[in-house]
């Protein structure tokens, strides 16, 4: 099953998530699967993806267009490995 995330920064344009969600529908995720976010400043936590990666399977495929959307900093996306079983 094919999940999405899309965010924003602050600094991006509203037609920046838009552009995002048109893609990931092209690449066959359902409109109901992607999660989106428009963060507000550096301290925003990415909810919308940490509820994506709850909600996802095991076998399940998560597609985001950068990986500037996973987090800010190396460390947060180092800390979404908590989400993933260990094995």
């Amino acid at each position: 099953m094919l999940f999405g995330s899309i965010s924003k920064s602050p600094f991006e344009e509203i037609s920046c998530l838009e552009l995002q969600h048109k893609q990931l529908l092209a690449a066959g995720v359902p409109p109901d699967l992607i999660f989106s976010a428009s963060l507000r400043k550096k301290t925003d936590t990415r909810s919308s993806l940490r509820n994506c990666l709850k909600v996802m399977r095991p076998q399940s495929t998560l597609i985001i267009l950068t990986l500037d959307r996973l987090g800010d900093r190396p460390l947060d996306v180092i800390q979404l490995g908590d989400f993933f079983p260990r094995r």
